[in-house]
């Protein structure tokens, strides 16, 4: 997980308008409990599009730009499990895969089973070593898998997150714990472990499956390393003091690429317009600017791409791995160049991801609905490669926020006009207690009322119902001058620099970029996709979307009519004026023809006496259970006679409403203490 959006993110996402928050912070008077328990109802609404078992088709692979299952190619909507909550008990692993099916999940990402993290660890509680898997945590994830498998779950693995090595696994570099994201990349001895990790988790057999992890359809897609790059690294500044173990390791690589580069230290110390004596080369820290920044870049992006190659060739071809694999989180224009070879791209990004100061955390507690351009969003397109599939493993409008309900619908809308190939929101649980009654922290979905129930809405519109925009822009990038890029420009701001090469990224055109010989721009003049339409006006963003199977209206909605082809809606005035509408086909995947719609209707989510301090950026009391929704009042003209049921937050159905004729039309009012409906034709 990035913990990074800090001063330059913040400043960035500043500098263009944005509405003020509402001058006082806002209460939680007025809102409903509403807390999705780990068992929904046998009545609630289901999603008839998630194929089962996972891996009935075989394989995922990389194929045409995209992931394939078999001849057919699939995408994926998914969630991260972390730590504990990748160890349940049995009974707790049946009901999350099925809560998770019943949401439209067809993807989990395993993330951080190899912390040190109380029962939330491969290697199990007050492990001296990192090199045995615990048995009884490894059957505790068989089972999981297995459940998440026949519930048409697919699985996605990353082989190194959060491994902290002991002096018992044999390692020199132990005791730098720190700073193994940067030396997995270089020595030896921590590459060796690695690749011993793989070896063991591939070729252990599944008995609730009966299949090697090798040999697991189910398994999609595996990263060698989670946001391991020493792009990063170096702009964390994370590499300025390696220690004296991994420091010297470094420096020699880097010597020696001097050498094979220049050949003396008479023509480097020409290059650079400084004396320089090879071997006794430092590395530069970040900030500095000059040819040695470019020479060291140029260095690590090698470097980054033998240890991604190596691992995974060791996957493919020494342990037999079918599936598809990737490098690591792609760091801007340098992360994309570094991965463009691997079978896939994975980017990760955060709207107000909080800040972490030693008084507290800070949010912006802005709308992203507001800003169409210079968004999370943009910052993801612009590391997509053509050719490649397209995989975000993290995202998320982290709580607490007036306005995260737009995350999960616009997520959906967003990916699927930009033909994405997966989108993994972290995170949906994080802890051995499944049961979640209120809000527990910044990013975890199980809990927050609005973002769990619009999963089921967002997996129809990505999986199913919103078409690619057929206008798209690319990108011809030369690799060198990708790193080149890199030396003077922040990975964050990767979308700026686009600009300044005359490429605007365009929230209703696909984005692609190209790795060749030249930079140049082509851009297709095929007209918008008006499936999707991104606006501002003075009272701030409004996205709507208008597909066969699911409408979507977000942003400064409250209080006015929102037209979506032939159906239209009002949705009551809330605290902020933001809310999230989204209306989707069950039974088919037409609007105009199902008997079965299902309505979600959200705005503010909170815990019981959650308090925000008096700038709104801040909470000083994160509340108690039960969580709380803003429900949303709201009128709906559409074709067809319908019965509404207000839905409980198990699913199960409540109070019931009958459409009155309106001419050709029908309207609904719905007004009970719920955010979701399921409609009904009659």
């Amino acid at each position: 997980m990035l913990h990074m959006w800090l001063s330059s993110a913040c400043v960035l996402l500043l500098l263009f308008f944005c509405l003020p928050l509402p001058a006082d912070p806002l209460s939680t008077d007025g809102m409903t409990p509403f807390v999705v328990p780990l068992r929904m109802a046998d009545t609630a609404p289901k999603p008839a599009w998630i194929e089962r078992p996972a891996g009935k088709h075989g394989p995922v692979q990389s194929r045409n730009g995209h992931f394939y299952a078999g001849d057919k190619r699939i995408k994926f909507w998914g969630v991260n499990l972390c730590w504990g909550a990748c160890f349940p008990t049995r009974e707790e692993a049946r009901a999350a895969a099925d809560k998770l099916s019943a949401l439209g999940v067809n993807l989990v990402r395993i993330h951080k089973i190899d912390s040190t993290v109380p029962n939330g660890s491969i290697f199990g509680n007050n492990h001296t070593s990192t090199r045995r898997f615990d048995p009884e945590y490894m059957d505790r994830f068989d089972y999981l898998v297995a459940q998440l498998k026949a519930a048409g779950i697919y699985i996605d693995f990353d082989l190194f997150t959060d491994r902290r090595f002991t002096p018992l696994d044999g390692t020199a570099g132990s005791h730098w714990n720190r700073l193994y994201k940067a030396a997995i990349m270089f020595d030896p001895e921590l590459r060796a472990l690695q690749k011993e990790f793989a070896r063991q988790f591939m070729e252990h057999r599944n008995p609730y499956t009966g299949l090697k992890y090798c040999d697991e359809p189910a398994l999609a897609i595996v990263g060698v390393a989670n946001e391991t790059s020493m792009y990063y690294q170096w702009n964390s500044k994370a590499i300025d003091d390696l220690g004296p173990y991994f420091g010297p390791q470094l420096d020699r690589l880097f010597n020696d690429y001097l050498a094979k580069t220049y050949g003396d230290s008479e023509t480097l110390s020409a290059a650079w317009g400084r004396a320089e004596e090879l071997g006794k080369v430092k590395r530069p820290k970040y900030g500095e600017k000059g040819k040695h920044v470019n020479d060291f870049l140029h260095f690590a992006w090698q470097l980054e791409r033998d240890y991604f190659s190596d691992i995974c060739s060791y996957l493919k071809h020494d342990l037999g791995y079918k599936g598809c694999v990737s490098g690591s989180m792609a760091f801007g224009l340098y992360g994309a160049a570094v991965n463009r070879d691997f079978d896939f791209i994975d980017m990760h990004a955060y709207w107000n991801h909080p800040t972490y100061l030693p008084s507290g955390h800070k949010v912006n507690n802005l709308p992203i609905a507001n800003k169409p351009a210079l968004n999370s969003f943009e910052m993801l397109s612009v590391g997509r490669v053509r050719g490649k599939p397209f995989a975000v493993t993290e995202i998320n409008h982290p709580f607490p926020s007036y306005y995260d309900a737009e995350m999960i619908p616009l997520s959906a809308a967003y990916a699927a006009n930009q033909d994405w190939d997966a989108v993994v929101f972290f995170d949906f649980h994080a802890s051995t207690n499944w049961h979640s009654p209120r809000i527990r922290n910044y990013f975890e979905i199980d809990g927050h009322p609005a973002k769990t129930i619009q999963l089921l809405a967002g997996s129809a519109a990505f999986l199913r119902d919103v078409p690619p925009a057929p206008g798209y822009q690319v990108l011809s990038v030369n690799p060198k001058d990708a790193v080149d890029i890199a030396a003077t420009t922040h990975w964050l701001n990767n979308a700026q620099a686009l600009r300044k090469r005359g490429i605007t990224p365009d929230p209703h055109q696909r984005f692609y970029l190209q790795f060749g010989h030249t930079t140049a721009t082509a851009i297709n003049t095929a007209s918008n996709n008006d499936c999707l339409q991104w606006t501002t006006d003075s009272s701030g963003g409004t996205i709507a979307v208008t597909s066969k199977g699911s409408r979507m209206a977000i942003g400064h909605i409250a209080g006015r009519q929102i037209a979506l082809g032939d159906i239209s809606i009002t949705p009551a005035v809330t605290a902020t004026g933001h809310a999230a509408v989204t209306l989707t086909a069950l039974d088919t995947e037409d609007v105009t023809t199902a008997r079965q719609l299902l309505v979600t209707a959200a705005a503010r989510c909170a815990n019981t006496g959650m308090i925000w301090a008096s700038d709104s950026k801040s909470v000083t009391n994160w509340g108690e259970a039960p969580a709380l929704a803003e429900t949303v009042p709201l009128e709906l003209s559409l074709p067809g006679n319908w019965r509404a049921f207000a839905l409980n937050a198990d699913g199960s159905r409540g109070e019931e409403f009958v459409s009155a004729r309106n001419g050709k039309l029908a309207t609904l009012r719905l007004n009970a203490e719920t955010i979701w409906y399921f409609l009904q034709r009659i």
